[in-house]
């Protein structure tokens, strides 16, 4: 009988101090999620990207205007830093206004904002600028400032050669004119554009 009941005995015995120390279940570490990679960066700093030490570049635009400037543009840009430039543009073409429209030359100042996808191909550049306009025919003179919004397709990355497609919206303001003109009249101006950057 006592050998019947000892090991009954030193089981019980033993289950408290094996309920004190359970043995250790491995725990799998938390998953670590990728960092989001954003859409557009403002510029890749590497030493591959070739506004990275920010030199001063120039570069030569051209486009073809659709609307309410239907013409030419041509523009001379200077690379402030890897992401801003300023530019200087000549225009000559259809000018289309409430006030006038006709045969129209002028000029404007630019200065671009621009950011990098990525893969330093594709850039998204905004351009404020105010621009200065006149009627061939002399019957209409007008500032405008306008925003140019444009996709620029680069050749290589993160560089100025590529082509561009963009809009330009802003508005005309008659300043003066030889005769009929209203000064203070205003006007929108909205226009497509596209072209080559070199």
């Amino acid at each position: 009988m006592r050998c019947a009941i000892t090991p009954i005995v030193l089981l019980l015995l033993c289950a408290p101090v094996m309920a004190q120390n359970p043995a250790p279940v491995p725990v799998a570490p938390a998953p670590v999620a990728p960092a989001a990679e954003p859409l557009f960066l403002e510029a890749i700093a590497s030493p591959d990207h070739p506004t990275a030490s920010g030199d001063s570049r120039a570069f030569v635009a051209v486009n073809l205007m659709l609307g309410m400037q239907s013409g030419f543009r041509t523009q001379l840009g200077f690379d402030l830093t890897d992401r801003s430039a300023f530019l200087v543009e000549a225009y000559y073409g259809g000018l289309f206004t409430k006030f006038s429209s006709g045969e129209a030359a002028g000029g404007a100042v630019r200065y671009q904002l621009r950011r990098c996808a990525p893969n330093g191909v594709d850039q998204l550049t905004f351009g404020p600028g105010v621009g200065f306009y006149s009627m061939i025919n002399g019957d209409s003179r007008m500032i405008a400032p306008t925003l140019d919004i444009a996709w620029l397709r680069s050749f290589t990355p993160g560089g100025n050669w590529g082509w561009e497609l963009g809009l330009s919206v802003g508005v005309a303001v008659e300043i003066g004119g030889d005769s009929g003109s209203n000064p203070g009249e205003v006007s929108p101006l909205i226009s497509l554009f596209s072209g080559f950057r070199f």
